[in-house]
C-alpha cells in the first residue's frame, strides 16, 4: 500500500475519534429527570442510566443512586429500609438535618459503607444512596437536593 494512503487513513481515523470524543463531551447532561423533579448533576459526576423513577450518577469510582417514590411517606420508607437491614443483622440509626427548608433523614448502618438519604420534594419521597460512603457525600447530596425543580 502506498505510503501517501496510510497518511491519509491515518487522519480520517483521527477524525472519527475525535469526532466521538467531542460529542460525547459536548452531550454531557448539566441536569436529568428523576420522576417528576429535574436534579442538577453534581460537579465531576455524569448519568450513567436513567429510567423513569431512577438515575445513576458516577464520577468513575463513586456511585449515586436517586429514586422517586408514588408517594410522600418517607416514614414507611425508612422503616422499610430499617426493617431489612435489622433482618440481615445490621444496627441503622437515623439522624436528620434540613437543606434549605427540606429535611432529610440519614442512615448510618454499622458495618457498611452504604448511605441513604430520605427527603420530601413537591409530594414525592425521594431517596439518594450510595454504596461508597465518603466524607464528601453529604455536600453532595445538599447540593442534590437543593438543585431539585
Amino acid at each position: 500500500m502506498d505510503e501517501k494512503w496510510i497518511v491519509i487513513i491515518g487522519i480520517i481515523i483521527l477524525l472519527v475519534v475525535g469526532f466521538f470524543v467531542f460529542t460525547n463531551f459536548m452531550n454531557q447532561a448539566t441536569e436529568f429527570k428523576v420522576g417528576d423533579a429535574k436534579f442538577k448533576v453534581p460537579d465531576g459526576y455524569h448519568v450513567e442510566s436513567s429510567k423513569k423513577k431512577m438515575a445513576n450518577l458516577t464520577d468513575g469510582k463513586k456511585n449515586i443512586c436517586i429514586r422517586e417514590y408514588d408517594d410522600k411517606n418517607i416514614k414507611k420508607h425508612i422503616d422499610s429500609y430499617i426493617n431489612q437491614s435489622e433482618k440481615n443483622n445490621k444496627t441503622v440509626k437515623i439522624s436528620n438535618f434540613t437543606v434549605g427548608k427540606i429535611l432529610v433523614y440519614k442512615s448510618n448502618l454499622n458495618k457498611s459503607n452504604s448511605v441513604h438519604y430520605w427527603f420530601v420534594k413537591n409530594n414525592k419521597a425521594y431517596t439518594i444512596y450510595s454504596a461508597d460512603k465518603n466524607p464528601e457525600f453529604d455536600s453532595i447530596t445538599a447540593k442534590l437536593i437543593k438543585s431539585v425543580h
